[in-house]
């Protein structure tokens, strides 16, 4: 991260209101709210969702899962972490509240499947790397969606996103607010 006058200015505000604010701990505690997040939209768990989520990035999510046919599963795993970064830190008043905003970067090796109710594959990532998008209703083989160990393979995945803390509340916590 660069340490432009904002970036320093919002750590400031940000170790004022939370002194043990760490940059290494706070970029673990993002990966593991991504991973709650990602996981709990996948498995369509609305609660877990709504309690890591802004208002806003939640009514999306829910209009998304809700969008799903009632026989679809969803499977998503971040199978190999590489790296979290913080890319940005910004702290801002809104309505006699004081916020931070902090933009990260994680870089990892995931599997996205979904399946329709026969056990059909719908979607997600197959031998070599390869997108498979089959229609829900066609018969397609287990062996051509699967590698010769019948697991799905990995896919390398760059993501930005912001998580969002009311400063003002002591008992905030940091919630998912955006996708870049």
């Amino acid at each position: 991260m660069k340490k432009s006058v904002v970036a320093i200015l919002s750590l400031s505000r940000i170790n004022k209101s939370l002194p043990s604010f760490k940059k290494e701990a706070f970029e673990k505690e993002a990966l593991q709210i991504y991973c709650e997040v990602f996981t709990g939209f996948a498995n369509g768990t609305m609660k877990q969702v709504q309690n890591l989520c802004t208002p806003p990035v939640f009514t999306d999510l829910l209009a998304d899962m809700k969008s799903r046919r009632a026989s679809e599963k969803h499977n998503w795993k971040m199978d190999e972490h590489i790296r979290t970064k913080v890319l940005h830190m910004r702290a801002f008043k809104f309505k006699d509240q004081e916020f931070a905003q902090v933009t990260i970067f994680i870089e990892s090796m995931q599997s996205l499947n979904v399946h329709a109710g026969s056990g059909g594959k719908v979607q997600g990532t197959v031998g070599k790397g390869k997108e498979a998008i089959t229609d829900a209703n066609a018969n397609a083989s287990a062996s051509e969606n699967t590698n010769t160990k019948g697991s799905f393979q990995k896919k390398h995945v760059s993501d930005i996103f912001v998580l969002e803390r009311n400063l003002t509340n002591r008992h905030g916590r940091w919630r998912f607010c955006g996708k870049l």
